[in-house]
């Protein structure tokens, strides 16, 4: 990419200059493409391909919508109801949200 970017600059460098910025650009290539790199960035196979399949994101993106329409009823009974009389389904259904809601960003962290 940066080679793209420095390339009209090219005829304005000394020839010096354009060997390192040859060697520059070898040396990054080679480390973009040592194996060992990429391998040891990922904790597991396994984890890689659920993070990145699409019934991951269908899952988590339906559990948005669902959360979307939850926030929605609940904002609704807190306008109806006080903070004492809220019912304690809803504030377990908010914990279940907030724990999925972690479990997803633990796992795509990790990855």
């Amino acid at each position: 990419r940066s080679v793209g970017v420095f390339s009209s600059l090219l005829p304005l460098l000394s020839p010096s200059a354009k060997l390192a910025a040859a060697r520059g650009v070898a040396t990054e290539l080679e480390k973009a493409n040592e194996p060992g790199d990429q391998a040891e960035k990922r904790s597991s196979p396994i984890l890689h391909y659920t993070v990145h399949s699409n019934a991951f994101e269908a899952f988590f993106g339906i559990l948005i919508l669902s959360n979307a329409i939850f926030i929605g009823v609940e904002v609704e009974l807190a306008a109806s109801l006080s903070d004492d009389e809220m019912p304690a389904a809803v504030k377990v259904i908010g914990l279940f949200y907030t724990v999925f809601f972690a479990v997803e960003l633990c796992l795509r962290t990790a990855d």
